[in-house]
């Protein structure tokens, strides 16, 4: 090639560069350097690129990038209901003395404080339940998962309902059903009820008679208690109330109590229920040692009785 066509040749390289000349180079230029050989691509725009119009294209990027992500995570299965830590397992609204303990989101073990005994698993959690594999990952045992009004989270599985109540001063690594008493460890303070308390007190108790139930409530404690007067005849009270501290003994207070009783034909239909009262009052102190006493103002009901924890 002689000079002129070498000056020409320079000139129009020069040319396409002042229009917005665009230079990439192929796959096989960006291998190895030891390739002898490259390839390069020329693309031209009539119109140079200003840097708006770039910066316009990669907000656009973006925020479409955003979008799509915000979709995905809209639509994503992938939902923790139970992480890893130790829950108190609330069954058909009886605190049974079991337990959840979660080593993370997807294995963990069943444990039981009457029996000490339990069954390990393995689950996967999606956004509406979760399916555990108890024992064996041939199990396929699913749990509906939701939150209560209280936002406790809430499953349903065979028929039966759990609420979960997360225990914070537990390791799943080292806990151990049969060294607990099945509510928890103490939690005191000045005299003031902090969150969790209610956990160390819930359980079935009973006089011999009657059965109350503590739980948590809206308030803070959820009393009901039901006696049989005889065969036919039984009487029920549901109240919910606020609880405080003294020493080791938490107080609950109420002043919402309803007071149902039903009565039941020979054949055991259905004859009457009535509902006698809906604003009785009373406190109930439930002692640590797993004992309770009622005080009803209204009636008197349990009066000079001691309950006694069940479980």
């Amino acid at each position: 090639m002689n000079m002129k066509k070498t000056l020409v040749l320079t000139l129009a390289l020069a040319m396409l560069t002042s229009c917005g000349r665009v230079e990439s180079i192929s796959d096989d230029a960006k291998t190895s350097g030891s390739s002898t050989e490259t390839t390069t691509e020329v693309t031209t725009s009539d119109e140079p690129t200003t840097s708006a119009e770039t910066a316009t294209e990669s907000a656009e990027t973006s925020a479409s990038s955003t979008s799509q992500n915000d979709a995905q995570d809209e639509n994503s299965d992938a939902v923790t209901w139970l992480g890893r830590g130790v829950y108190i397992a609330v069954k058909n609204g009886v605190p049974d003395r079991s337990w959840y303990v979660f080593y993370d989101t997807g294995s963990g073990k069943t444990a039981n404080s009457d029996t000490g005994m339990g069954i390990g698993f393995t689950c996967e959690q999606t956004k509406d339940s979760i399916t555990f594999h108890f024992g064996s990952i041939e199990d396929n045992s699913v749990m509906t998962m939701s939150k209560d009004e209280e936002g406790n989270v809430t499953g349903t599985m065979n028929g039966d309902s759990y609420v979960f109540y997360y225990q914070s001063d537990m390791d799943p690594d080292t806990f151990n059903a049969a060294e607990v008493d099945g509510r928890g460890d103490i939690i005191t303070d000045d005299g003031s009820a902090s969150d969790g308390v209610i956990l160390n007190y819930i359980g079935e108790y009973s006089n011999g008679r009657a059965i109350m139930n503590v739980l948590p409530g809206p308030n803070g404690a959820s009393v009901t208690v039901k006696w049989a007067g005889s065969a036919l005849v039984s009487s029920t009270w549901t109240m919910d109330g606020t609880y405080t501290l003294s020493g080791d003994d938490l107080i609950i207070t109420y002043s919402d109590c309803v007071k149902t009783t039903t009565s039941y034909n020979s054949d055991g239909t259905l004859e009457s229920e009535e509902t006698e009262y809906t604003d009785g009052t009373g406190t109930i102190t439930v002692h640590y040692n797993g004992t309770a006493e009622w005080a009803d103002n209204v009636e008197n009901a349990a009066e000079g009785d001691e309950f006694t924890l069940l479980r």
